[in-house]
């Protein structure tokens, strides 16, 4: 996972990137989800305790619980210590406080 990271700019000596993007990404790879559940996730859908998952409503509006490896739950709990922008809900903000939309997150990964 970490090469993952590396090659995409994500993380590496240098300090680039920070715990969103590389959680947003460790999510995402690890859990497979779709780029619409991924950016529609709110903080409350992470489960760190025992059990680790993360809870979204899928394509077809059916409930999906996926486990989380070690590495996803780490960045994770990582993110989530951070106090959330503007009060928001959602696990990813964007610089207004709201949802992230899908080209957002392609400029990121294009960076």
């Amino acid at each position: 996972m970490r090469h993952l990271l590396v090659s995409l700019g994500l993380s590496g000596a240098d300090g680039r990137g920070g715990p969103a993007p590389r959680s947003a990404l460790l999510l995402a790879a690890q859990t497979d989800l779709r780029l619409s559940e991924l950016i529609s996730l709110d903080r409350e859908a992470i489960h760190l305790g025992t059990g680790a998952h993360v809870r979204c409503v899928a394509k077809g509006r059916w409930e999906r619980c996926t486990p989380l490896t070690s590495h996803a739950r780490i960045a994770l709990h990582a993110w989530l210590k951070e106090p959330a922008s503007c009060g928001a809900r959602t696990l990813f903000p964007n610089v207004h406080c709201g949802r992230l939309s899908p080209d957002s997150v392609q400029s990121l990964l294009a960076k």
